[in-house]
């Protein structure tokens, strides 16, 4: 399927270069004849003066993946579309997230009119996806411009504020995209994940607002409400740890499982921010078992989500694993500007120091902890990096307490 690793096992041969290299070229299959693929990475061992002895292995992208990415490519003449039928497509694809395909028919439809809304507006998501910021905000420009399409695209810049963990610039744009179409209840929910960031008190309000407006038939609502009853509790009682079996008020824990799993009914497969709190409640019901379902789901949907990954990390912290933490949120250092990807490498950095300390050896555990240090310092208030929104900076603020280093049962 689409993204899983596809190993040929039969002979193949990528034809080479006058200099001797082929990336980017075709890749035979030796049996077929057909192509198979695009060579993409050639590791070869080299005798002095840069001489190639010997080619160790070759990889390639496969064919189908290419043609499902770039699906114009299989294409004989490019059909003469209308402006419309354009904006279509590039909808279509990337809801389906081909993002590669949905570029190239933006740019397209660009080249033919310039200020089209609907275009400048998913070309203002893909942008701000991939960090191009000046881009994107050219394109923003010409989006909002557009009557049509100015609400499209308010949302998509609330939604880019809250993927880099600007709190701020989200609720701005969400307070716009409520003026912009006061009933309808995207708007709204952004709001509501904008005040999550903050660790405001009025998200419940908010979520039961679009509960509301949506017939109580709002999922990221429900999984939101109850997300964030659960992190209330966390963060005013200081928990930081999932094995001291502290229990949540009767009052509140039935009512956050059931707007958990009200939230998985109504959308099953997107709701990595539902499974990774059932996994939290799993845990201090003392059911290992339920906790690495739950989270098993909340990585499995979570996509590209940095929210919902770094959640999964904090429970990895939560639940004493920063090598796991690690292993999820080490790669969103290098993609995300989100400052909770700090909050989070650093405390499995401290975590990991408290276990090398343990092991005896304090010298590489002071130079561990001295990492993790670094990372909290870079986005606290004051510090060299990007502000942490406050639900975040409350992490930050106890992840190295006692109860937050302290080794799990058993070390």
């Amino acid at each position: 399927g689409r993204g899983t690793p596809i190993e040929y096992r039969l002979g193949a041969r990528a034809p080479t270069g006058d200099e001797g290299g082929n990336a980017g070229g075709p890749v035979y299959d030796l049996y077929l004849g057909g192509v198979i693929g695009v060579l993409s990475v050639g590791h070869v061992f080299e005798e002095q003066e840069g001489r190639i002895r010997e080619v160790l292995y070759e990889s390639a992208v496969p064919a189908l993946r290419i043609l499902w990415e770039f699906p114009q490519v299989a294409a004989a003449a490019p059909r003469d579309l209308a402006p419309d039928e354009h904006a279509a497509l590039v909808s279509y694809y990337v809801l389906q997230e081909r993002y590669g395909a949905a570029m190239l028919e933006c740019r397209r439809l660009l080249e033919r009119s310039p200020r089209h809304g609907m275009a400048n507006a998913w070309m203002f998501r893909m942008l701000s996806t991939l960090g191009e910021k000046r881009r994107a905000e050219q394109a923003y420009k010409y989006a909002v411009m557009e009557k049509d399409t100015e609400y499209l695209a308010t949302v998509f810049a609330a939604e880019a504020a809250l993927a880099r963990g600007d709190d701020i610039a989200a609720a701005q744009y969400a307070s716009r995209a409520m003026q912009l179409a006061p009933v309808l209840p995207q708007g709204h929910f952004l709001l509501a994940r904008a005040l999550d960031l903050q660790g405001a008190q009025w998200v419940d309000r908010q979520c039961q607002a679009v509960l509301t407006m949506t017939g109580n038939a709002h999922p990221n609502a429900h999984a939101l409400l109850g997300a964030n009853t659960i992190q209330d509790w966390l963060t005013t009682y200081r928990v930081n740890a999932l094995f001291k079996r502290r229990r949540m008020p009767e009052a509140k824990r039935p009512q956050a499982a059931l707007h958990l799993e009200r939230a998985v009914d109504l959308w099953p497969s997107r709701q990595g921010l539902a499974h990774v709190y059932l996994a939290i409640l799993a845990g201090f019901a003392g059911d290992p078992r339920g906790l690495e379902e739950h989270r098993a789901l909340a990585l499995a949907e979570a996509g590209d989500d940095v929210e919902v990954l770094l959640r999964v990390a904090y429970l990895d912290l939560l639940a004493k694993r920063p090598l796991r933490a690690l292993e999820v949120a080490g790669p969103l250092l290098e993609t995300s500007p989100h400052p909770g990807v700090h909050v989070v490498v650093g405390w499995a950095h401290a975590q990991v120091a408290a276990l090398v300390h343990l092991g005896g050896d304090r010298m590489k555990a002071d130079e561990i902890l001295k990492q993790g240090r670094a990372h909290l310092d870079f986005v606290r208030p004051g510090g060299p990096g990007p502000r942490a929104p406050r639900a975040w900076e409350q992490v930050a603020r106890f992840a190295l307490t006692k109860e937050a280093l302290a080794p799990p049962p058993g070390r």
